[in-house]
């Protein structure tokens, strides 16, 4: 099909100027009906989720929030075990613990 998936050109013309420009033209001819589909793809998985399992998922937001409160726990735990492999480093037997660890 001419201007879908790029594999055919668009004009049997041997200027590839001329075959850009005319997919150019064919593809938005088609971005309609790409939208269309797209639109009845959506809706349809729309259908398919019972509503309670969608009352039931966190919102975005939500998700957003747990993840960074995860990444500042992490950065905690992390400054908190550079903190210990320091004070150990400070000593010699420490540094040996350290370099089997």
């Amino acid at each position: 099909m001419v201007g879908v998936g790029g594999g055919a050109p668009a004009s049997p013309s041997d200027d590839p100027d001329e075959d850009i420009h005319l997919g150019d033209v064919v593809n938005k001819r088609w971005q309609p009906y790409a939208a269309a589909i797209a639109a009845a793809y959506a809706k349809e998985l729309l259908i398919t989720i019972p509503p309670p399992q969608v009352d039931k998922m966190p919102t975005a937001a939500d998700q957003i929030k747990e993840v960074s409160e995860k990444i500042t726990k992490i950065g905690k735990d992390v400054g908190s075990t550079n903190e210990t492999v320091k004070s150990l480093y400070s000593t010699q037997e420490g540094k040996f613990l350290v370099h089997l660890w």
